[in-house]
């Protein structure tokens, strides 16, 4: 019985590395584009209904991050909490963003002033508006 339950412990102790490696790797998130909360969804394109949102995400505490959007970037900083927020720029039109944290980094389209298409589904996209 005592082998039985040293190799469960081992078992959970080894699981319970991995999830924890898995959630250090990758620290950088994206939560909010504006009033649109992801959910934890990275898809590669997100409709936008408005213009100049801020993106609101989470990366390791006091580390740097690029927001490339277009031919332009600028720079946001992890607060003490791994909370960070940038505002974008922008128009009406679709950009291609790229954030980049230490090795992290999240590349989507971004299509803003702009309601989800028709053709395309809500499964795979979403929309949001200020």
């Amino acid at each position: 019985m005592k082998f039985k339950l040293t190799t469960a412990l081992l078992a959970f102790s080894f699981v319970s590395f991995l999830a924890s490696s898995v959630i250090l790797a990758g620290s950088l998130k994206l939560t909010k584009i504006g009033a649109l909360d992801l959910g934890g969804k990275t898809y590669p394109e997100w409709w936008y209904t408005a213009i100049n949102p801020t993106l609101y995400g989470e990366a390791t505490t006091s580390s740097a991050l690029t927001v490339a959007y277009g031919d332009k970037s600028g720079t946001a900083t992890a607060d003490s909490a791994g909370k960070w927020s940038f505002v974008l720029p922008l128009d009406k039109g679709d950009y291609d963003i790229k954030i980049t944290s230490g090795s992290d980094s999240y590349a989507f389209k971004l299509h803003l002033g702009q309601s989800l298409p028709d053709s395309t589904s809500e499964t795979t996209q979403s929309t949001g508006g200020a």
